[in-house]
């Protein structure tokens, strides 16, 4: 049985702006308000299409609240972890109890850390034309904090003089609060992630149950960001898309590489 653990945005489907002009897209996900927001082009499409074929379960890996996961309307899935892995959902869609339980009585003692934690960038955000908000789940309380700028930021998110999100990013991870255990920078989005939530922590679980059923597992980490590693690295296979930041990270560490 193959198995893919698999992150969605950026790998499954991506904005506008990051799709060549000339390919056929699809809308894959949706704002509040209706609108499409992300599309899959046939490359991406064909990906998907290759994780349904024969015996195979599909676990999407997301940073996605699960109200954000049903804007994208992705179906066909064994299980989906979202949150960044605070929360885990059925193939019909219901909460996992039992990890919920588990993650609702971790993250009690630091909804009060967290709650500070975004009041204390308040004047900061309104500053640097930065939305922000903490990613709260029925059942679990608030789970983590995301930053997202209004202006638009090219490659892989590197801190810059004019990249306000990097220079928060670098900041953080010099001196983080002592219950942060990720701080991601992608972009115009930056997440700052509790020590008990996380990707990986989640796939490990799952990954762990599924070998305990099935006797011949082989599974597969697609994921297109430095943040996916965590869990792609336990799978027995990784994917990712070429040009993805995860991907120039890796060329980085490489310079004989002729990337032309």
């Amino acid at each position: 049985m193959n198995v893919f653990f698999t992150d969605l945005d950026d790998t499954l489907f991506s904005s506008l702006r990051k799709h060549d002009a000339q390919q056929e897209l699809r809308a894959e996900a949706l704002l509040k308000n209706g609108d499409p927001v992300s599309f899959s082009c046939f490359r991406q499409r064909r990906l998907r299409a290759l994780m349904a074929q024969g015996e195979a379960l599909f676990i999407p890996v997301t940073a996605r609240s699960v109200e954000a996961f049903g804007r994208a309307g992705v179906s066909g899935y064994h299980k989906a972890i979202c949150a960044n892995g605070a929360v885990l959902l059925n193939a019909d869609g219901s909460p996992d109890q039992a990890w919920q339980r588990l993650l609702q009585r971790e993250l009690h003692a630091i909804q009060q850390p967290l709650l500070a934690f975004e009041r204390s960038l308040r004047d900061w955000a309104q500053q640097h034309d930065v939305r922000m908000w903490l990613v709260t789940e029925e059942g679990v309380g608030h789970i983590y904090c995301v930053l997202k700028s209004n202006r638009q930021v090219d490659g892989d998110g590197a801190a810059g003089p004019a990249d306000a999100l990097g220079e928060q990013a670098a900041q953080l991870r010099a001196a983080p609060p002592p219950w942060v255990g990720t701080v991601h920078h992608n972009g115009n989005n930056l997440a700052i992630i509790p020590r008990v939530v996380s990707k990986a922590r989640a796939v490990a679980s799952l990954w762990s149950a599924l070998q305990g059923v099935h006797a011949e597992c082989v599974s597969f980490g697609v994921g297109d960001s430095r943040s996916d590693w965590s869990f792609m690295n336990l799978c027995d296979f990784a994917v990712l898309p070429t040009r993805s930041q995860l991907a120039l990270n890796i060329a980085s560490q490489l310079p004989e590489l002729d990337l032309c």
